[in-house]
């Protein structure tokens, strides 16, 4: 199933409240080669060097949507949110680290 798809499924039971939608799978799922990633959905800020966007319906949303976050197989990541998380990357990086590396927030401009 395509992110776009997934997006869609989740909001035939949900409400178009959220600003990023994160995955995990349960799942073997090819990243092509990355430990996760963030697609930018839609961005109304001036000034960090992006266009001014709005590709939240495609994904469902209402125009509440901003980002996607493909965070890999939850079986990547140890029981323990305070131990190393990316094996062959950052030897510090922990779950929240990825997160917030995955898809760094308007704040973070």
């Amino acid at each position: 199933m395509g992110v776009t798809a997934l997006a869609r499924k989740f909001y035939e039971t949900h409400g178009d409240e959220y600003q990023q939608l994160v995955v995990f799978t349960n799942f073997p799922y090819n990243l092509d080669g990355a430990f996760a990633y963030e697609l930018n959905i839609k961005n109304s800020i001036q000034g960090i060097n992006l266009d001014i966007f709005d590709d939240s319906a495609e994904f469902g949303s209402q125009g509440t949507l901003e980002s996607f976050l493909a965070m890999n197989e939850l079986a990547e990541f140890p029981d323990d949110l305070d131990a190393p998380a990316v094996r062959g990357y950052s030897p510090v990086a922990r779950i929240f680290d990825v997160a917030g590396l995955a898809g760094g927030s308007e704040c973070d401009a």
